[in-house]
C-alpha cells in the first residue's frame, strides 16, 4: 500500500509544532527558575514561635530606656489572649514605616505597668495590663537637621493590649 502525499505533510507539521510548543514550555520553565524575582512575604521574617513559651530576658525587663520612661515590665503567668502573630500584624498597621524598616523585631507578652503623668494626660494609668511588647530595633530615623546627613537609629517600643488589640503605648528609644 502506498501512502498519500498529504498525511506526510500533515505528519511533518505535527512534528514542528510539537517540538515548538515543547521548546517554548522549557523556555518559560527556564525562564521562571533563572530571572522570577522571589518573593519573601514580610511574616516570614518573624519567629512562629509562640511568645508566651519563650521568657522575657531580664535585661529587658530592667531595660533602661523603659525605665527612664516610668514603664516597669514583669512576666505574666496566664497565656495570651491574641496570637504573637496577631500581635505583630496590629503593630505593623499602628507604625508601618517602623514595622518596614527595623533591623530586628522581638515579641514579648508581659505586664506593662505605667503610671499616669501630668505631662501625658493622654495616657491613664496601667497597672499590670496584659500587654504585647512589639520591640522594634534600630529603626532608622530621617534626617530633621540639614547639616546631619544621617541621624543613629533608634529603638521603638509598642505595647498592644492583649485583651482589645488596641495600642496602649509606644515608647521610642
Amino acid at each position: 500500500m502506498v501512502r498519500k502525499p498529504v498525511l506526510v505533510r500533515l505528519e511533518g507539521r505535527g512534528r514542528f509544532i510539537g517540538g515548538l510548543l515543547l521548546g517554548v514550555g522549557l523556555f518559560w520553565l527556564l525562564w521562571l527558575f533563572l530571572f522570577h524575582p522571589v518573593s519573601v512575604p514580610v511574616i516570614s521574617r518573624w519567629s512562629m514561635v509562640d511568645a508566651a513559651t519563650t521568657p522575657v530576658p531580664a535585661s529587658l525587663l530592667q531595660s533602661a530606656p523603659l525605665m527612664s520612661a516610668g514603664v516597669t515590665l514583669n512576666t505574666p503567668n496566664d497565656t495570651p489572649p491574641i496570637s504573637q502573630l496577631q500581635a505583630l500584624q496590629l503593630a505593623a498597621q499602628a507604625e508601618p514605616a517602623a514595622a518596614a524598616s527595623a533591623k530586628k523585631i522581638d515579641a514579648y507578652y508581659v505586664l506593662l505597668t505605667y503610671p499616669a503623668a501630668a505631662n501625658h494626660q493622654n495616657h491613664s494609668s496601667l497597672t499590670n495590663l496584659p500587654t504585647w511588647l512589639i520591640w522594634y530595633q534600630q529603626v532608622p530615623q530621617p534626617s530633621t537637621n540639614v547639616a546631619l546627613t544621617t541621624q543613629p537609629p533608634q529603638d521603638l517600643y509598642l505595647f498592644i493590649n492583649a485583651q482589645t488589640g488596641q495600642l496602649a503605648l509606644a515608647v521610642w528609644a
